[in-house]
């Protein structure tokens, strides 16, 4: 067999690595200091998720796609929002308790707290006056979006990962290696509004439906395509594949709903295969171990950025309670029944969890039976 195999060795992937690869390729044109700016922020961050989360495995991909969100920035840019482009690809990787210490690390090392970064991240990506159309929409729908303090972080995240396609565009032209993450992840609890807030935040964002009048004169850039995966996949990977064919957006509701043989095939396929610029796929799943639901594999995954939306905390519940009555009419200034029933939800879903039972209540349990207490 190795008389009929080529062998080929890659370079180690260390700090000089990084180092040269972001000089000579992915941020190539770029001032020679802010070159050496960023790989001293990526290779700080990998020396500090190396002692936080020794068991993840972190590819040249991650490096890319940072550099494709600095790169989308231009380099006018200052160092806090840098940094933010930087860790903002990476917080898929860790959790509450590793933010927090990486936050503290930044601001002893750079003098910025991680939020002021990815407030400065925000505003350089014009996050802020997306924010401002999201929370304009909210308050026509009822029964749509409600903005909670870890609802906009996640809008913020999305955020970022549509807004590098920008960079990702542009210095592919000159830089067909810097390809970065292609997919996007939302995994959470049902009725946790990933899909709402993806609809929602594309929107503001100016994406119109492929499959509308108005998407179809739209150019590739502004298209996105939405289906839902289930049985008749199919449908799904034609979609996929047409929106990979224009560079367009497509979303992929409860991706892991799809069969293995088709996630670990067709879709590494998809992902690996050859795109028109501006192609990216971004989808939301359920918890893996509920009915159906398949996990994903970790070849999938290094292709992808993973957001995890947790369950909303009883504060950020008893916000979207107040926020249901209110726009429905129904009794806003009675804050007492309304504490109530989101206690008695908070108890009931953990009890049910405690059990382990495959019951979950979600929010769209509580909105039922807010608008049933207002009649």
């Amino acid at each position: 067999v190795r008389e009929h195999v080529v062998t080929v060795i890659f370079p180690e992937f260390d700090e000089g690595f990084i180092a040269e690869r972001i000089a000579q390729d992915y941020l190539q044109g770029m001032p020679p200091a802010t070159q050496t700016q960023v790989a001293g922020m990526l290779i700080e961050l990998h020396r500090e998720l190396a002692k936080l989360r020794p068991e993840i495995t972190i590819s040249l991909r991650d490096v890319q796609e940072a550099c494709a969100r600095v790169w989308a920035l231009g380099s006018d840019a200052n160092a806090a929002a840098r940094l933010g482009a930087v860790y903002s690809s990476y917080l898929g990787l860790v959790g509450p308790l590793e933010r927090t210490v990486l936050s503290y690390m930044a601001d002893i090392t750079y003098g910025v707290s991680l939020k002021d970064a990815e407030r400065a991240y925000a505003e350089a990506t014009g996050f802020n006056e997306v924010l401002g159309t999201l929370r304009s929409q909210a308050a026509l729908d009822p029964a749509g979006l409600v903005l909670t303090d870890s609802t906009v972080d996640l809008a913020e995240q999305v955020h970022g990962f549509v807004k590098s396609r920008k960079g990702k565009v542009g210095v592919q032209r000159a830089v067909p290696l810097l390809a970065g993450k292609t997919a996007l992840f939302i995994e959470g609890p049902p009725g946790r509004g990933k899909d709402l807030l993806l609809e929602a935040e594309l929107k503001a964002m100016g994406y119109v439906d492929g499959d509308s009048e108005a998407g179809r004169a739209a150019p590739a850039e502004r298209r996105c395509y939405f289906v839902t995966a289930s049985v008749h996949y199919q449908e799904t990977l034609d979609t996929i594949a047409r929106a990979q064919r224009e560079g367009a957006l497509v979303v992929v509701r409860e991706l892991n709903l799809l069969p293995s043989g088709i996630l670990e095939g067709r879709l590494n396929d998809v992902l690996t295969g050859n795109a028109t610029l501006g192609f990216a796929l971004l989808s939301t799943m359920n918890e893996v171990g509920r009915s159906g639901r398949e996990k994903l594999s970790s070849a999938l995954l290094n292709r992808s950025q993973v957001l995890r939306a947790e369950d909303y905390p009883q504060t950020e519940l008893h916000e979207i309670a107040q926020s249901t009555v209110s726009r429905l009419g129904l009794g806003a200034n009675d804050h007492s029944p309304v504490q109530n029933l989101v206690s008695a939800h908070v108890w009931i879903r953990a009890q049910l969890r405690a059990a382990g039972s495959p019951l979950q209540l979600t929010t769209r349990e509580l909105r039922r039976v807010l608008a049933h207490y207002g009649r």
